[in-house]
């Protein structure tokens, strides 16, 4: 499984920091200030400690609740569970029912296989064990809606350079045509030379 970038990131924040200040540094570090011949430099000592770790203690709250929306937007709340098991199998049943006589047969072992595996119980269970459904099945479909979406353009170089080399043709013939008739001609010589 690939782990997300942000996640990562967040993990290396997270180690950095407990790397960084442990507790035995943290009680070296006051140690070697209440060793500071002065009352007032014992006192800026122990004032950067302190403003360090409560500057550390954002960061560590800032990364946990990172961590906590990245979970929470991994996750369907239970009004997405209920929406999704009401929602969908109507809507397998309605593409089930688009099947021929023929192939009745499969689209009702459909109907019954969505009807056992879209059940809150189900959904809530294959989520807790890890299951992310935005990742399993929303980015496969919205990679299918963009594929979708970018075959109905033409896109590569080579359709470009088909579509300009059949425009030029077009235009040859359309020359060709100019040139067999003389006032055609003489008008397309007066446009053209006009510019």
């Amino acid at each position: 499984m690939d782990i997300d970038p942000a996640v990562a990131k967040l993990g290396v924040d997270l180690a950095g920091l407990a790397a960084k200040k442990s507790a035995a540094s943290i009680f070296a570090t006051v140690r070697a200030a209440k060793q500071k011949s002065t009352h007032a430099e014992q006192v800026n000592e122990l004032s950067d400690v302190i403003n360090e770790l409560v500057e550390e203690r954002g960061h560590l709250i800032a990364i946990a609740q990172a961590y906590r929306e990245e979970l929470e937007s991994r996750r369907l709340s239970d009004e997405d569970l209920t929406y999704v098991t009401t929602e969908i199998v109507p809507v397998v049943k309605q593409i089930a029912d688009l099947f021929g006589s023929e192939d009745r047969g499969q689209a009702d072992e459909l109907v019954r296989i969505a009807e056992a595996l879209l059940t809150e119980k189900t959904l809530t269970i294959m989520q807790m064990l890890g299951f992310d459904y935005r990742e399993a099945l929303g980015r496969p479909l919205t990679d299918l809606a963009r594929l979708h979406i970018l075959n109905q353009a033409p896109t590569s170089d080579k359709a470009t350079a088909e579509e300009m080399q059949l425009l030029a043709q077009k235009r040859e013939l359309a020359l060709l045509e100019i040139a067999k008739d003389p006032d055609a001609f003489n008008r397309f010589e007066t446009f053209r030379t006009s510019d």
